[in-house]
């Protein structure tokens, strides 16, 4: 009886403990005029939203009533979601110490849960600057040829599955996964994964047996609040099979290695070689399976779902999907995109970077506050105490109107350099930011521009009957934003020589010679200049020289039957006879038109845009043969060009 009397008080005054350990909590936030919202709000709401639309809504609203943040309070955690670009960048930043962790729980039984997400500060610091040389620039080089394997298998497979397919149309975010499984299974855990060829295979399976194991929301608040009894109880994320085959999996391949003197251009690898670099840190077996498994776990899911995205918005907007190729088959010098073509491609990736923008895997960003302090934001200091878990809502912020004007559309210029250095820091936070960032974010752009340029330069994607009006999120997948559904798109083969298009290069390079846009050059001798082969004839120094661009384009000797529009004057082997003088569109020697690639590249992609879509023939209101405005310093048309146009 006795034993049951204490039970019942120990019970009770631990209910009593939690209780008024409630209420304080509550009071401290209504001292500083914040809102609460009950657990109930958050269970209401996620039977019926993703957690990104739930963020999305109480950010809106905390920017409508001027509310720096507001706080999900219970008894396991205090969940502070902030709005105030000030504070957001304080947190990231200059008190990044405060805030140093993401909270998340740690079993140090379970090697896929050793890496630089979950550890503490105390253990990341010293692992972060031991792993940092194994993403820099040079050993993001060392991995890619691995990675164009890759690619070189999925453009044959795709290009197979079309011909299988009777309506071209196929389903690109199940293809899309499997590539990326490709890709990061072979450079992280050194094996064939061969998932293209078998999209239902072992090691597939396993992988997102374990990603869901991975993104568990209300275990992780169990798990941070009560660590000591969740360690005593050896609580473990993952199954038991999961470790086991992963686990076994990487310490085979190592062994393999070590045993056979084994090299590949992959993670692993990396991950080897700074176990051997000696210094004051030790990398561990369980470190280095650690740390391949949330390789694969990071770069997975995100990588194939952004360039299904990427993909879908260029299918919805054809013009800019013609503009990224051209850019592609102006920048290779074969069908194969290498390390040294991804710099030049920057408007391939400011369409990868805006596909981040609309659509971050992550819909928030998690820090853990490790001791009281105060944050500056617009209405004044705001004090967080130690223990909240701080959301900043990426996806919000990525469609705050403050921030990106209009964000539900599509544009890609946004990250021009000049409008990037019009916004605020810490807007674009698909990567995290600050010290915590994700230190392989280079390593995620350079797959996703060596796949989105590989599929652009082969392949043409248009929208499908089948295709979604909007993308839609999978609202089980609460830490991530995965897809609801496929995204079927119409595929087209693409079969155009290098530079693609050839035949149209020479109709745009004909146009430019019969109307040559500027008809003279300027030049202006800075000596005396002796012509040569005429020595009595000097031209002296200042004196403006003009030289006739048209003139020379409508000459008989190097033009035959000039007035003719003859795209083949064109041809390679027609161009290779002539003398690059003469042809002066864009001038010639040191001093030619700087813009001259660009050009061309943009007439490129609005007349291949407008010969796919329509068809244009003359009428009675054009004017045949063309008048000049005289008043006009370039060469245009007085009275316009008036064509008959239909819809194809």
């Amino acid at each position: 009886m006795l034993d049951f009397i204490s039970l019942a008080l120990l019970l009770l005054t631990s209910l009593l403990l939690i209780f008024f350990n409630y209420r304080r909590k509550i009071a401290f936030w209504k001292r500083q005029n914040v809102d609460l919202l009950g657990v109930w709000y958050m269970l209401g709401k996620s039977r019926r939203q993703h957690l990104f639309e739930i963020l999305d809504e109480l950010y809106r609203q905390m920017k409508v009533e001027g509310k720096p943040c507001k706080v999900i309070e219970t008894s396991l955690t205090t969940s502070v979601i902030l709005q105030d670009h000030t504070a957001i960048t304080e947190v990231l930043t200059s008190k990044f110490e405060k805030f140093p962790e993401r909270g998340f729980y740690v079993n140090n039984q379970d090697p896929l849960m050793a890496n630089l997400v979950r550890y503490k500060y105390d253990l990341w610091k010293p692992l972060r600057r031991k792993l940092a040389p194994a993403f820099t620039p040079a050993k993001l080089k060392y991995m890619f040829p691995t990675m164009t394997q890759v690619g070189e298998r999925f453009v044959e497979i795709v290009s197979g599955e079309l011909g299988q397919s009777p309506d071209g149309v196929l389903e690109m975010h199940d293809w899309c996964k499997r590539f990326s499984m490709d890709v990061i299974g072979t450079i992280a855990f050194g094996i064939e994964v061969n998932c293209l060829e078998d999209g239902q295979n072992q090691f597939k399976t396993r992988m997102e047996k374990a990603l869901v194991e991975h993104f568990r929301p209300l275990t992780d608040q169990i798990c941070v609040k009560y660590p000591r009894l969740m360690n005593l109880l050896n609580f473990k994320y993952h199954s038991r099979q999961s470790i086991e085959f992963f686990g076994q999996l990487v310490k085979d391949t190592v062994e393999y290695r070590e045993k056979y003197k084994v090299r590949r251009n992959d993670f692993l690898d990396l991950l080897l070689e700074c176990r051997d670099n000696e210094d004051e840190f030790q990398l561990t077996m369980d470190m280095i399976v650690g740390h391949v498994f949330i390789f694969f776990i990071g770069g997975y899911e995100s990588s194939s779902t952004a360039l299904c995205q990427a993909l879908y918005e260029l299918a919805k907007k054809p013009e800019l999907q013609e503009k990224a190729r051209m850019e592609v088959q102006q920048v290779v010098t074969s069908q194969k995109v290498s390390f040294e073509n991804l710099k030049s491609l920057k408007y391939v990736k400011q369409v990868i970077m805006e596909t981040l923008r609309k659509y971050p895997i992550v819909p928030a960003m998690l820090r853990l506050c490790r001791e009281s302090c105060s944050l500056n934001t617009k209405s004044g200091p705001l004090e967080i105490p130690e223990g909240a878990t701080l959301m900043l809502p990426i996806y919000s912020i990525h469609n705050d109107e403050d921030f990106y004007p209009n964000p539900k559309e599509f544009l890609p210029k946004r990250f021009e350099e000049t409008s990037e250095k019009q916004r605020p820091t810490h807007t674009f936070l698909t990567f995290g930011d600050g010290p915590r960032n994700c230190i392989a974010f280079g390593f995620g752009v350079m797959e996703l521009l060596y796949a989105l340029s590989t599929l652009l330069v082969n392949f043409r994607f248009t929208l499908s009957e089948k295709s979604p009006k909007v993308i839609e999120f999978d609202r089980n997948t609460k830490y991530i934003a995965s897809l609801s559904s496929g995204i079927y798109l119409k595929v087209e083969k693409i079969y155009e020589t290098l530079h693609g298009l050839p035949y149209l290069g020479q109709v745009i390079s004909e146009t430019l010679r019969k109307y040559t846009i500027v008809p003279h050059l300027n030049r202006q001798a800075l000596v005396d200049y002796v012509v040569p082969g005429n020595p009595k004839y000097v031209i002296p120094k200042g004196m403006p020289v003009l030289i006739p661009a048209y003139g020379m384009h409508h000459d008989p000797d190097l033009y035959p039957n000039p007035e003719k529009f003859d795209p083949d004057r064109f041809e390679a082997n027609a161009v290779k006879q002539r003398e690059s003088v003469e042809f002066l569109a864009f001038g010639d020697g040191p001093r030619n038109c700087i813009g001259m690639r660009f050009g061309i590249m943009q007439t490129r992609v609005g007349l291949a845009y407008l010969l796919r879509n329509f068809k244009f023939s003359v009428c009675e209101e054009t004017e045949i043969p063309l008048t000049w405005d005289t008043k006009s310093f370039v060469l245009c048309s007085k009275n316009g060009i008036f064509l008959k146009v239909d819809k194809l």
